[in-house]
C-alpha cells in the first residue's frame, strides 16, 4: 500500500524493487488489473445485485486510488479490468465495452478534479481533501460512470428504459460508496500497517473486533438481538469515533470498511434494519447509512488531524519565537560580558601585554582583567569559573565586581584582599561552585611580579631556553570558607615572556582526541618569541584553532606579556 502523503498501491513501491520503467509499469498494470477484477467480482456477487448494477462497487475506489497514486497512465489497466469483469456476465461484449469506458472515464475525471485541489494529500488528513473526495470523486466522477453505464444497459438492452432512473441512482450511489469506503482504506493502509507496539496493536484489535461484533449484533437477528428500528444501526458510531480519535484517517477508514462489509452482507441476505421492503429501497437505505458512516468518520478524523497540526504549528512557532528571544538575550548578555573585559591596557614602560577571551558559547565563565593600581603597578587577573554558559557567566560577573571593588587595596595587602574576595564568592555561590584564579601585580619600576595562584594552571615564564612555572600558592576560590592566601614573587628580565592561560588552551583536542597541551603552547611561544605581544597572542590563538579544526569545546582565554 501507499506510504503517508504520497501513498502507493502496495506496501512495496516498484521503484524499491529496483525495476526499470517498463518492468515497473507492467508490475503496476498487473497489480491494478488484478485488484480491479477481484473487487469487481466481489461487487457483482452481492445477492440483490441485478443487471450489473451493484449497491456497493469496490472497483470504483480501486480505480480512483490507481489514478491518484500511479497516475493517469494506468487507465488501460482500469479499462481492461472493467471490461473483463462485465465480459464474463450475460450482458454481452458490446455492453461490457461501453461500461468499461464509463468506469474508466469516471475515475480519471475524479482524479483530475482532486489534483486541482492545492496541495491535495491522499492521506485525507485535511478537511478540504475529504470534502474534495466527496464532491469531486464520490459524487462527480461517479456520475459520469453511472450515466454512461446506465445508458449502455438500456441501449443493449439489458435493462428497460423504464428502469433507467432507478438503475442510474443505484449505480451512482454504488460507485460513490466504493469511493467513500474503499479508497480511504487503500490510501491509508500503509499507515494502518505501520502501527507498532503491543499496546497500540491491542487497541487496534479491540477497536476492529468491537466494531464487527456490535455490527453483527445490530444487523443479524439470528444472534438473538432484535434491533427493529433503523436508528439502531447507528449504534456502531462509538467505534467510528474511537477509530478516528485514536488512529486518525486510517482507523476511521478501517472501521468504516468493516461496518460496511457486515451491513452489506446482512442486508443482502435479508437481515438487519435495512431489509424491510423491496431491494431498491433496501439498497437506497443501506447506501445512505454507509455514506453517513464513511463521511462522518473521515470528517472527524480530518478535523482531529488538522487540530493536531495547528497545535504542532503553534508549538513550533512558540519554540522558534522562544529561540529567537533567547538568542537575542544571549547576544545582549555576550555584549555585556564583553564590556566586563578590559577595554584598554594601562601603559607600562618595561612590559608589553595583550589578552583575549573566546567563549565556547555566547557567554562563559572565563575572565581576564588589567587593573591599574597606580604608581606604575598593574594587576593581571585570569580566572576560570567552574561550569559553562549563563550560570558560569553570572558567577564570573560577580567575581569581577568583587575584585574591582578591592582594586584599591590589592597593592597594599594582597592576601587580605583575596581573602575578602574568597569569602564573598563563597557566600554568594552554591555548593560545588568555585573558581581558579591567578592574580599578579607587576611593578613597572622594579620588574617585580607579586602573585597569588589560586589553584589555576601554572603560568609559563619563558627565560631564554628555560621554562619556569608559577605554581599554585593557595587552593581555589569559593570552595572553603576558611581560606589563607599565600603570595609569591619573582623578577622578570628583558626578553622574558609570560603566558597566562585557561584549560581551553592546553586541553583543546584534535580529531584524534589528542590535547594541544602545555608542550604545544610552549613550542608556539618559542617559535614566535620574536613577535610583539599582540601578534604573539594572535599566533597562539590561530594555532590552537587550527589544531582543533575550529571545534571549540571550552572557553579559551590567554594573556601574553613580553618584558622589554
Amino acid at each position: 500500500m501507499m506510504k503517508s502523503e504520497t501513498a502507493g498501491i502496495t506496501g512495496l513501491r516498484p521503484q524499491r524493487l529496483g525495476l526499470t520503467f517498463p518492468a515497473q509499469y507492467l508490475f503496476e498494470f498487473a497489480l491494478v488489473l488484478g485488484a480491479y477484477f477481484i473487487a469487481g467480482k466481489v461487487g457483482l456477487a452481492i445477492p440483490f445485485t441485478s443487471g450489473n448494477v451493484s449497491p456497493v462497487w469496490p472497483p470504483a475506489g480501486i480505480a480512483l486510488v490507481a489514478m491518484l497514486v500511479v497516475g493517469y497512465r494506468i487507465w488501460p489497466a482500469v479499462a481492461i479490468g472493467a471490461f473483463l469483469v462485465n465480459f464474463f456476465t450475460p450482458i454481452g461484449p458490446e455492453a461490457a465495452l461501453g461500461i468499461a469506458v464509463g468506469n474508466t472515464v469516471g475515475p480519471l475525471a475524479g482524479a483530475w478534479l482532486l489534483r486541482r485541489i492545492p496541495g491535495f494529500q491522499p492521506s485525507l488528513t485535511r478537511l478540504r481533501d475529504v470534502l474534495g473526495l466527496l464532491v469531486f470523486a464520490a459524487l462527480g466522477g461517479t456520475a459520469i460512470s453511472a450515466t454512461l453505464g446506465s445508458i449502455v444497459l438500456s441501449v443493449t438492452p439489458v435493462n428497460p428504459w423504464s428502469t433507467f432512473g432507478r438503475a442510474w441512482l443505484i449505480w451512482w450511489l454504488g460507485d460513490a460508496m466504493g469511493v467513500l469506503i474503499v479508497a480511504p482504506l487503500v490510501l491509508n493502509f500503509a499507515e494502518l500497517m505501520s502501527i507498532r507496539g503491543s499496546r497500540q496493536l491491542l487497541n487496534l484489535a479491540a477497536l476492529l473486533l468491537g466494531a464487527v461484533i456490535s455490527c453483527l449484533l445490530i444487523f443479524d437477528t439470528r444472534l438473538g438481538f432484535h434491533a427493529g428500528e433503523d436508528l439502531f444501526a447507528f449504534g456502531v458510531f462509538p467505534f467510528l469515533i474511537w477509530g478516528a480519535i485514536r488512529f486518525g484517517p486510517a482507523g476511521a477508514a478501517a472501521v468504516s470498511f468493516l461496518i460496511s462489509a457486515v451491513a452489506v452482507l446482512e442486508t443482502a441476505y435479508g437481515f438487519g434494519p435495512f431489509a424491510k421492503s423491496d431491494p431498491l429501497k433496501n439498497a437506497t437505505l443501506l447506501q445512505s447509512f454507509l455514506a453517513v458512516i464513511s463521511v462522518s468518520g473521515m470528517t472527524l478524523a480530518a478535523v482531529i488531524c488538522e487540530r493536531a497540526q495547528l497545535i504542532r504549528e503553534g508549538a513550533e512557532r512558540e519554540r522558534v519565537e522562544a529561540e529567537r528571544l533567547t538568542a537575542a538575550e544571549m547576544e545582549i548578555a555576550r555584549q555585556v560580558q564583553n564590556k566586563l573585559l578590559p577595554q584598554k591596557t594601562p601603559a607600562l614602560t618595561t612590559l608589553a601585554y595583550a589578552g583575549i577571551c573566546i567563549q565556547a558559547r555566547a557567554v562563559g565563565g572565563d575572565y581576564y582583567d588589567f587593573l591599574d593600581l597606580g604608581l606604575g603597578r598593574v594587576a593581571f587577573v585570569l580566572a576560570d569559573v567552574a561550569g559553562k554558559g549563563i550560570s558560569a557567566a553570572l558567577l564570573m560577573a560577580n567575581l569581577q565586581a568583587v575584585l574591582r571593588g578591592q582594586s584599591a587595596f590589592l597593592a597594599q595587602d594582597l592576601p587580605r584582599s583575596l581573602g575578602f574576595v574568597n569569602r564573598m564568592f563563597y557566600e554568594s555561590t552554591a555548593l560545588r561552585h568555585y573558581a581558579t584564579l591567578f592574580l599578579g601585580i607587576y611593578d613597572d619600576a622594579t620588574r617585580r611580579l607579586y602573585y597569588a595562584n589560586c589553584g589555576h594552571h601554572p603560568p609559563l615564564l619563558l627565560r631564554g631556553e628555560t621554562i619556569e612555572r608559577l605554581p599554585a600558592t593557595v587552593t581555589v576560590l569559593g570552595f572553603f570558607e576558611e581560606w589563607e592566601c599565600v603570595v609569591a614573587e619573582t623578577t622578570l628580565a628583558p626578553g622574558d615572556i609570560l603566558a597566562l592561560y585557561t584549560d581551553g588552551v592546553v586541553e583543546a583536542t584534535n580529531a584524534s582526541q589528542v590535547q594541544f597541551g602545555e608542550a604545544g603552547l610552549v613550542r608556539t611561544l618559542r617559535e614566535n618569541r620574536h613577535l610583539n605581544a599582540p601578534a604573539l597572542l594572535e599566533v597562539v590563538v590561530a594555532t590552537v584553532q587550527q589544531y582543533t579544526a575550529g571545534e571549540q569545546c571550552d572557553d579559551l582565554t590567554l594573556l601574553v606579556a613580553c618584558v622589554r
